[in-house]
């Protein structure tokens, strides 16, 4: 069984601004109520809706650490901009994107 975890990235392959959400053990259909936004730098609707290819969302599956590091499989990511509509309604669900049958993302505003 996979153990998921949530990871956003900006720019994609950048972990000075990412921020990884915890892993759920075990679990085919994982749940997080937890904030990927990463503290050092806000993130803006215009990298968001930027079509160059400005972030990256992504499910994992955690492989564990040893001593040369942590490893983690992807299973799915999203990095498409998002619409302006999409950021008003304030959610974003993705179908059948890699690994996963489906992924929903929600924005709060502020």
């Amino acid at each position: 069984m996979p153990d998921p975890f949530c990871e956003f990235e900006m720019p994609p392959g950048s972990f000075v601004n990412a921020k990884v959400s915890p892993t759920v053990t075990d679990s085919l259909s994982p749940v997080w109520s937890y904030d990927v936004t990463p503290s050092s730098q806000p993130i803006e609707a215009a990298d968001l809706m930027s079509t160059s290819n400005t972030w990256r969302l992504w499910v994992g599956d955690d492989d564990g650490c040893n001593g040369r590091g942590c490893v983690g499989q992807e299973i799915c990511e999203i990095n498409q901009p998002v619409t302006a509509a999409v950021l008003k309604a304030g959610q974003l669900i993705a179908k059948n994107i890699g690994s996963c049958l489906s992924l929903s993302v929600k924005f709060v505003c502020q």
